[in-house]
């Protein structure tokens, strides 16, 4: 198996999310600022891999903030409404969830390099959102590691990590060489 990646570029753009998502939280003094993130989310993704977009860009901006806003929704009421019958679990299985989305939107009109393993990457940080949250404001903000106390570090936290998966399917080149066995001609 060979790997090969453009580690800068990843860091890059998952920094912009995380930032982008950070200063849509801490500057706007809007309570619907929840609704803002999708937007900063995809165009941090979009304008710091516009080389590889594959449509028009302007067009691609408009897209991925449309059908961002869609998963956005599509989450937050499922997650809602799996709390009612798994609990607090639900938060998690939709944090993945929602990733795996936001890769597939994002694989509509960016060009992804490993389809299968960004797609898996993604998912998997996606679960750790709430652990990361959790230990953030534990270590950072010496706070008690509550979800409900700070859901803005969730959000930017989530961010972060679903940008990571979404970066390493766009950045990383995984080819996968098998062994084959053949057997010798008999004639």
């Amino acid at each position: 198996m060979k790997i090969t990646a453009d580690i800068a570029r990843v860091l890059l753009s998952t920094i912009t999310c995380g930032l982008l998502s950070a200063l849509a939280y801490y500057s706007i003094e809007y309570d619907g600022v929840i609704f803002i993130t999708p937007f900063t989310f995809i165009l941090a993704l979009t304008l710091t891999n516009i080389d590889r977009v594959k449509i028009n860009k302007l067009k691609a901006i408009g897209l991925g903030m449309m059908l961002s806003l869609a998963v956005f929704f599509i989450s937050l009421l499922s997650t809602i409404g799996l709390t009612q019958i798994v609990g607090q679990s639900s938060i998690v299985i939709m944090c993945s969830v929602a990733a795996v989305l936001m890769y597939l939107v994002c694989s509509i009109y960016i060009d992804m390099r490993s389809f299968k393993t960004g797609l898996v990457t993604t998912a998997l940080l996606a679960l750790l959102a709430a652990l990361l949250t959790q230990q953030l404001n534990l270590y950072l903000l010496n706070q008690a590691p509550v979800l409900a106390i700070d859901p803005e570090m969730f959000f930017i936290s989530w961010q972060l990590l679903a940008g990571l998966g979404i970066n390493i399917g766009i950045w990383v080149s995984v080819k996968e060489e098998y062994l084959t066995l053949t057997r010798p001609n008999k004639n």
